[in-house]
């Protein structure tokens, strides 16, 4: 009998939205939307800690896009979600290659575009094409510029 009461009352407990960081993660974005970055970026690195891939991606956009942007941490953000192999993580290898691009480094922007484009996703090839034909005046730009960024 106490088994059974024990089974119901699982039974009708809410389901925990706190799993993988969902409840967080749905805290960062309304910050986000709330241009609170500052909030968004507490909230995600929560989320992230507890587990949720998002959030990594999310915490890369909240960097690359604030009003001082800061392509360090992008960049670790990008990659982390790259790394994890998530539904859409070759999205972090195509902000890795914008993140590259913002900091004149093409050469590393090619390498995370063709990252980016590996079967069966195939949505950097026009970013390919575009430094590609942007290649002629590749050899006017300064060579620090060229491998500018280590942290890339």
């Amino acid at each position: 009998m106490k088994i059974i009461l024990f089974v119901i009352l699982i039974a009708l407990m809410p389901f925990d939205s706190s799993a993988a960081g969902t409840n967080e993660y749905s805290k960062c974005l309304a910050a986000q939307n709330n241009a609170n970055v500052e909030s968004a970026i507490e909230f995600c690195s929560a989320a992230v800690k507890k587990g949720h891939q998002g959030a990594k991606l999310t915490l890369g956009h909240l960097h690359f896009l604030k009003e001082v942007p800061d392509y360090d941490l992008a960049t670790k953000w990008y990659l982390a979600f790259a790394e994890s192999k998530f539904q859409g993580f070759q999205y972090g290898y195509a902000m890795l290659g914008k993140v590259a691009l913002k900091q004149e480094n093409y050469i590393k922007a090619m390498e995370w575009f063709e990252l980016c484009n590996q079967p069966p996703y195939k949505g950097c090839s026009t970013a390919i094409e575009k430094l590609k034909k942007h290649n002629q005046s590749l050899r006017q730009v300064p060579a620090e510029k060229l491998i500018r960024s280590e942290s890339i």
